[in-house]
């Protein structure tokens, strides 16, 4: 029922960040990572409606929304186990869930990466709203570091991160260009 897929690349880039980076980078990594979890996404999209923009928050929310239903729905068709499940020696340094980490009910399937599509999703959308270039940095650089941080904790593919940022790039586009054209046939007078 699982489909086992990967570039050979992808494993040995993994065990070899994990050997380089160690325990010291774990633990880097792993507060990294927590930058794209979906508690820190609705944070930011809380923080952002309740006080600064009802708009924004709403537009975050619209895009946050699509993303996590979006994501799960792609694991479940795809069926990709996560990489310290097919090789022993890629270690998982952070599982997803507590429990038995080599049971993908518990854990989840590796293709896309959530984490990474939140972040693009989240911090891209803060990018789109309001054209700031610090938002604009904030975009491209915590989820280039979420990303990798994925992969550095053995919890997903470089191909899974890439698929999740491509996720976001979608959620932050399609639905940023459905959300003016819906808003300009709403503000449109009717032909009465």
């Amino acid at each position: 029922m699982e489909h086992i897929f990967y570039f050979n690349w992808e494993p040995q880039l993994m065990m070899w960040l994990q050997q380089v980076l160690g325990s010291a980078g774990a633990f880097i990594a792993s507060y990294i990572s927590a930058l794209g979890e979906e508690t820190v996404m609705v944070g930011i999209m809380g923080f952002v409606y309740w006080c600064i923009d009802k708009q924004w928050g709403l537009y975050l929310g619209i895009n946050l929304t699509a993303a996590c239903t979006w994501n799960p729905m792609i694991k479940n068709v795809v069926l990709r186990p996560r990489p310290y499940m097919v090789h022993e020696g890629v270690k998982c340094l952070k599982p997803v869930h507590s429990g038995d980490i080599m049971d993908p009910l518990i854990q989840g399937y590796s293709f896309p990466s959530g984490h990474s599509s939140n972040a693009v999703t989240v911090y891209g959308s803060l990018a789109a709203y309001r054209k700031k270039t610090v938002l604009t940095v904030i975009a491209v650089v915590i989820p280039l570091f979420v990303g990798i941080s994925r992969f550095v904790l053995g919890v997903h593919y470089p191909t899974d991160v890439f698929a999740g940022w491509l996720l976001g790039l979608v959620c932050v586009f399609l639905l940023s260009w459905l959300q003016k054209v819906i808003r300009q046939d709403f503000d449109a007078p009717c032909g009465w």
